[in-house]
């Protein structure tokens, strides 16, 4: 099975009635927040430009998250 099977959507979770109360008690902006999360979400999908990463890569090695 796939992970995302078992995670709640991101903006699932801001729908929670829980999570509205935290959001409008902290004062948060939701589309603040949103472009927040997406930027850090795909930072981390890019691969990582790293010595070791290009050496693994050159030599057909699986890349490792440093």
């Amino acid at each position: 099975m796939h992970r995302s099977q078992f995670e709640p959507k991101l903006l699932d979770m801001l729908a929670d009635p829980v999570t509205q109360a935290l959001i409008d008690a902290d004062h948060v902006d939701v589309r603040e927040l949103i472009a927040m999360l997406s930027e850090i979400g795909h930072a981390l999908k890019r691969p990582r430009d790293t010595a070791v990463g290009r050496d693994q890569a050159r030599q057909g090695q699986p890349r490792r998250n440093l």
